[in-house]
C-alpha cells in the first residue's frame, strides 16, 4: 500500500506540482485508516486506560511525537526536494 501511495503522489506531483505540506497530510490521512483497524487492540486499550487515570503526561507525549514526527517529515521532504537528482 505505501508503494501505491507513493505512485499516486508522484503522478500527483507531476500534474499538478508538489506542496509539501498536503503530501504530508494526505500520507497520515490514508495510513490512519491502515493502522487503526488493525492494531486497534493494541492501540484502543491503552488510549483508554491514559483517558480514565487522567495520565496527561503520557497524552502530551503521544501529542509532541505526533507534532515532531509532522515536522520531521516535512524537513526531509523539504531539503530531499532541494538536493541534485541523478537521474535528471
Amino acid at each position: 500500500s505505501l508503494a501505491l501511495l507513493s505512485t499516486v503522489v508522484k503522478l500527483a506531483n507531476s500534474n499538478f506540482g508538489e506542496s509539501v505540506e498536503e503530501q504530508i497530510f494526505f500520507q497520515h490521512l490514508c495510513a490512519i485508516p491502515l493502522v487503526f483497524p488493525s492494531q486497534w487492540d493494541k492501540v484502543g486499550p491503552r488510549m483508554v486506560d491514559w483517558l480514565t487515570n487522567r495520565d496527561y503526561w503520557l497524552l502530551f507525549n503521544l501529542v509532541a511525537s505526533v507534532t515532531s514526527t509532522f515536522a520531521a517529515r516535512k524537513a526531509a521532504a523539504a531539503m530531499a526536494g532541494r538536493s541534485p537528482n541523478l537521474l535528471m
